[in-house]
């Protein structure tokens, strides 16, 4: 199932649980294992799996135990690497809408 912008936010959360259980099982680790190795409880990792909410950071040391940090700058990817930005002087503070600017309707000039 592909992740967009029509999906909930529920919806898109058991994807992503579902997607780490299968990476977890595809490397023969066991819940206890990753538990550990992530450094939360066999029940929160349970509790994830099912599709429950867990903290942020728990799905961070989750995707870290099972070698998916990399992943995560797919997340949200690091705007300043865009040539865009690059060519600005001193980085946005915050986003401002453009206002439009209304012109006179153009006339070729030789209509009276």
């Amino acid at each position: 199932m592909r992740i967009d912008e029509n999906m909930a936010a529920e919806a898109a959360s058991r994807e992503i649980a579902s997607r780490i259980k299968q990476y977890r099982i595809m490397l023969h680790v066991t819940q206890e294992e990753l538990a550990d190795k992530a450094y939360i409880s066999v029940g929160t990792l349970k509790r994830f799996e099912a599709g429950e909410d867990v903290s942020f950071q728990k799905l961070i040391r989750i995707m870290a135990a099972l070698g998916l940090t990399e992943k995560l700058d797919f997340l949200v990817p690091d705007p300043s690497i865009r040539p865009s930005m690059q060519l600005q002087a001193k980085p946005r503070k915050r986003a401002v809408k453009d206002k439009l600017k209304v012109q006179a309707e153009w006339k070729w000039g030789d209509e009276n």
